[in-house]
């Protein structure tokens, strides 16, 4: 087992070393660097190909012990990838989280423009058509009850929701336009 993972870290040692030397050489055309700009890009180089590496080599040796590793090997082995796992559901989580409050942000805006339209049209038919100020009253609860059950799904994070109330939205803006056709 030793004797292997000895084998491992010296062949990964070697092709590091390999992969440096190439670098070099590519970059600075076989002779010494005087730019730093040059000697930074090596550096960079150098430090990506080394993080890689050592991103290969704990997984080779993650996976060595996952399946020929003792039985305590094993266990540690996978007990790191359930935290793994777990993270990876977490990151998840998060995003789906964070998309759901740019929605949320997303239809804020297009209420306050409604609200805007609504006193605009107001301001307009006020004192001429009792019966179009009050479809104008109508839409103004109907977008106050979507703001509130907006709030309502960003505190509970639901999903399934939001394509309810993007139809809510689209309804609302569509009604919207047929008051205002009905005023042209």
């Amino acid at each position: 087992m030793a004797f292997f993972r000895y084998i491992c870290v010296s062949f990964l040692l070697v092709t590091l070393r390999r992969r440096l030397d190439d670098t070099n050489l590519r970059v600075g055309k076989g002779k010494h660097t005087d730019s730093f700009s040059e000697t930074l890009k090596n550096k960079h180089t150098m430090i990506k190909h080394v993080l890689k590496l050592g991103a290969l080599l704990l997984i080779g040796i993650l996976g060595y012990n996952y399946f020929f590793g003792t039985a305590t090997e094993q266990e540690n082995s996978k007990k790191i990838f359930g935290q793994v796992k777990e993270v990876a559901v977490s990151v998840k989580n998060l995003v789906k989280q964070e998309k759901n409050k740019f929605d949320a942000g997303k239809y804020d805006k297009a209420l306050q423009k409604l609200g805007g339209a609504y006193k605009g049209i107001r301001d307009k038919v006020s004192g001429i058509d009792k019966k179009l100020l009050d479809r104008i009253d109508h839409l103004d609860d109907r977008k106050a009850e979507l703001q509130k059950e907006i709030k309502e799904v960003e505190k509970s994070g639901d999903v399934d929701k939001q394509e309810e109330l993007q139809d809510k939205l689209t309804k609302l803006v569509e009604d919207t336009e047929k008051v205002i056709n009905a005023i042209k």
